[in-house]
């Protein structure tokens, strides 16, 4: 089984604990992704993870029905504006509030923001406004197909392929998905040649990758 070492992780940005079931995630952000990462499943293995949610679905699917991956990493300047922009495109559904907040708040209050938070959503009071960041679209010959001003989610919906999967690809744990190769930036890329585009193609260095210690 490959390893991601903790040199590997320990960088800033936004990550995703998701479930395999039901597709349901769980989104945050750390200035370390590595000991972050590390303490999450370590709570959770031992039944003490703050968030009942994510908790109760461990306890209900079992680790093995769960998986991370790095969505983006980022400056540490902008962890809180990228950490809001990945909860509103992705729904993160475990998560307790939708609104990143760095105060320090007791957990009655944040589960009463959040309920009120989804309330005032779900009655249309509330709309999750944001910038999204164009997204590049290419072939498997390298050559630029399209650029899309609307970001990942439009992107996703226009080719029929799930956002997490793109997020893969543009975070270098995918080589492609579905004959497609996303970037952030125009760039120059090598031809790839692969044996299906009915697969999305990994890179070797990630295959059943997981934290260690």
């Amino acid at each position: 089984m490959e390893k991601i070492t903790r040199e590997l992780l320990k960088v800033s940005g936004i990550y995703c604990i998701e479930n395999k079931i039901n597709h349901k995630s769980y989104i945050g952000s750390s200035k370390n992704l590595y000991q972050r990462l590390l303490k999450h499943f370590a709570l959770l293995r031992h039944n003490r993870h703050e968030n009942a949610h994510l908790q109760n679905a461990w306890n209900k699917y079992g680790e093995s029905s769960f998986e991370w991956s790095i969505i983006e990493t980022c400056d540490t300047s902008i962890l809180t504006e990228r950490e809001q922009y990945c909860i509103d495109l992705f729904g993160a559904e475990y998560n307790i509030t939708k609104k990143v907040e760095r105060n320090i708040l007791s957990k009655e209050s944040r589960i009463k923001q959040g309920e009120t938070r989804r309330r005032l959503h779900e009655e249309g009071k509330l709309k999750w406004n944001f910038n999204p960041v164009p997204i590049y679209v290419y072939n498997l010959d390298g050559n630029l197909l399209f650029v899309n001003p609307k970001g990942l989610k439009d992107t996703a919906s226009k080719l029929g392929i799930a956002p997490s999967s793109i997020c893969r690809v543009l975070n270098g744990k995918y080589q492609q998905c579905k004959g497609y190769r996303f970037s952030y930036k125009l760039e120059e890329l090598s031809p790839l040649v692969i044996n299906s585009v009915k697969q999305n193609t990994k890179y070797e260095n990630y295959k059943h990758c997981r934290v260690v210690e």
